[in-house]
């Protein structure tokens, strides 16, 4: 009798939810999706004008996406803030700036050392 009222108790309540249960864990590649369309919209503005190139472009979408997804408010449940997402693409932006300005200063740098 008591088996028979357990699962009475479970196909009665298997579609609702429960109260006492969290909301189910999303999958990786959900969570990652929401974050690269997040980054996608961050990105677009700066690509369009011709800020960054197609490559600091994946670069920043991968570095920013692992970045997040590995973050431990996102393995806690927590729910993504595009604010704050959007202000680490513009960090990774201005890194790529100051990169891309470095290489190309030692590039020159090097070429009037071989004249």
């Amino acid at each position: 009798a008591v088996v028979q009222r357990r699962v009475r108790a479970k196909e009665k309540g298997s579609g609702d939810k429960d109260k006492n249960n969290p909301a189910p864990a999303k999958d990786k590649s959900n969570v990652q999706q929401e974050i690269a369309s997040i980054v996608k919209l961050a990105l677009k503005v700066p690509y369009k004008k011709k800020k960054i190139t197609k490559e600091e472009y994946k670069n920043i979408m991968k570095q920013v996406v692992s970045k997040v997804y590995e973050s431990r408010h996102v393995k806690r449940g927590d729910p993504l803030r595009p604010d704050k997402i959007t202000e680490m693409v513009a960090v990774y932006i201005k890194q790529s700036k100051h990169h891309k300005a470095k290489v190309t200063k030692e590039t020159g740098a090097a070429a009037e050392a071989a004249v």
